[in-house]
Order: structure tokens, then sequence, then C-alpha cells
């Protein structure tokens, strides 16, 4: 879930680049990002356990973007939970029970 006001504060000190600037780098990408925002394309489909792709084919789509660029990504995806970010979560399971 990231920590709370960190995009606004990195938006006063970054820039808007192309994909493109990266071309012979190696970048680290946080693909359950990709696979969370896939998801709202097929949310019924996944809700109702019906058979879908549609958000791996957008997961490649956006990799396939990433190599065309001449970028190389490691995808990297969220591991345990750490034991010191346990109220956190535990508080989040609350407020989706909840429909916060």
């Amino acid at each position: 879930m990231g920590v709370n006001g960190l995009l606004p504060f990195l938006k006063k000190c970054s820039r808007r680049v192309n994909i493109r600037d990266f071309k012979g780098y190696t970048v680290a990408v946080d693909a359950y990002c990709w696979v969370h925002r896939a998801s709202y394309s097929c949310a019924v489909d996944i809700a109702m356990g019906n058979p879908t792709s549609q958000y791996v084919n957008y997961c490649l789509r956006y990799l396939n973007m990433v190599l065309e660029a001449g970028v190389r990504p490691i995808l990297v995806f969220d591991g345990a939970n750490l034991p010191a970010k346990a109220e956190t979560e535990a508080k989040r399971r609350r407020h989706l029970s909840l429909g916060l």
C-alpha cells in the first residue's frame, strides 16, 4: 500500500520522462501494481469466478512496452507481511471488510 503522502512529496522533486530515456538500464517494476490495475478490466469475471486472461494480457502489454524501449525489467512482487507492519495490515483489513 505504500507510504502515506509519499507520491505528493516526490512529485515536488521529480519530472516526467519517457521510458526510452532508460534504454540500456535495468529497472525494478512493481509488478503487483500492474496486476492490481489490470484486475479492474475484468473485475466482474474475477469476482464471479469466470476464467479470464485479461489481466495477464494487460501485464504482458506493459512488459512488452518496457522491453521494446530497450529497458531490462526486474519484476518485483510483494513478499510476506512484515511483523513491524502487522498493525497497519490489520487496520487495512478492517477498512476493507467495512467497505471504507
